[in-house]
């Protein structure tokens, strides 16, 4: 009787625990298909790209650019690398499960990638013709602001902090000077260049993921890059720590396609495409669309920004946008496949 009675007690418990296991189970693949909308609030972040240029002259970095303008001289060009990262692109991201059901984030995400579309490969054999045209370029423009920094220091001379206007024109004084010295700074650096000097470009992108924690704090947390669209497109980022933080929620990647609705929901931050709006103190939204094969979603650019991430009215996790196009769920799994 007793040894019935243990084993009744155990097919109890096994059938317990997988009843548990069971739910569980069907628990988490609901999550894995439908969000909540706090829950898709909370899948986004913001990506902000410092992309720049060096300029190595025998070896040693030594002049900085964020680009090649179209009459060949050089946009933002200094001797400060700080200076050369204030070139900021912005798109909006998303956490990313790699599997369907169970949480696999580890500090993934997944963004659009703005910055990667201007890039330039530049032939380093002309780089001593273009730094020429930069040398004479600078001189001209240095002539002109001492001209006016000459006339400032006299009008400082002669007038008083008690002045109306004083400080403003003291201040922006400051602010010739400093500029000028940047300018004879980069200008002697030219100078240095003779026929036996060797030249190398590189071109840099760093990544940074702006969010916020589960105690609503606003974090910003390096990131490296994982793996890129083989159109350049989008991209798979990871936070240096590789730990998906808490107060966030990751969308699990389903495998197989799925059709783009004409009603979606898009989680943006307004303005994050427009660089005279872009703030990282920017919320998410959620903004309710329409979406056709033709024309893709009817939302302007300045309420969504790409990368941002794309649901159906019921919270089924649909893809990201390019533009006014809605990139499917399935190209971007494949991102994780081309991870380095």
């Amino acid at each position: 009787m007793k040894r019935n009675i243990k084993k009744l007690y155990k097919k109890l418990v096994i059938g317990i625990a997988g009843i548990i296991i069971l739910m569980t189970t069907l628990v988490l693949m609901w999550r894995s298909f439908t969000y909540s909308e706090e829950e898709m609030l909370r899948c986004t972040a913001i990506v902000e790209c410092h992309s720049y240029y060096s300029i190595s002259m025998n070896g040693h970095p030594t002049l900085f650019f964020s680009n090649l303008t179209s009459d060949s001289t050089f946009a933002n060009i200094t001797t400060n690398i700080d200076s050369a990262r204030q070139n900021k692109h912005y798109s909006a991201a998303f956490w990313a499960d790699k599997l369907p059901v169970f949480p696999s984030c580890f500090g993934k995400l997944v963004t659009a990638s703005l910055a990667s579309s201007n890039y330039s490969k530049i032939n380093t054999a002309i780089i001593p013709q273009l730094l020429n045209k930069e040398k004479k370029r600078l001189k001209s423009m240095a002539d002109s602001m001492k001209s006016e920094a000459g006339e400032l220091k006299y009008y400082l001379s002669v007038h008083g902090v008690q002045d109306e206007g004083y400080g403003m024109i003291a201040k922006y004084a400051s602010k010739l000077n400093t500029e000028l010295k940047e300018i004879d700074s980069i200008i002697t650096v030219i100078k240095a260049v003779d026929d036996k000097s060797k030249f190398s470009v590189n071109h840099y992108n760093e990544y940074f993921a702006i969010f916020y924690d589960k105690n609503s704090k606003r974090q910003y947390v390096k990131c490296n890059l994982k793996a890129t669209s083989w159109n350049g497109q989008y991209r798979l980022l990871q936070i240096a720590d590789k730990k998906t933080p808490e107060g966030v929620s990751a969308i699990s990647m389903k495998p197989w396609r799925c059709l783009i609705p004409k009603n979606i929901t898009i989680i943006s931050y307004a303005g994050l495409s427009n660089k005279e709006f872009a703030s990282i103190s920017a919320k998410p939204q959620l903004i309710v669309a329409k979406h056709s094969l033709k024309q893709g979603h009817n939302m302007p650019s300045l309420l969504v920004a790409d990368g941002s991430p794309v649901f159906s009215r019921r919270g089924r996790f649909l893809g990201i946008t390019i533009g006014k196009k809605v990139l499917s769920r399935r190209s971007i799994v494949k991102l994780f496949d081309k991870e380095k």
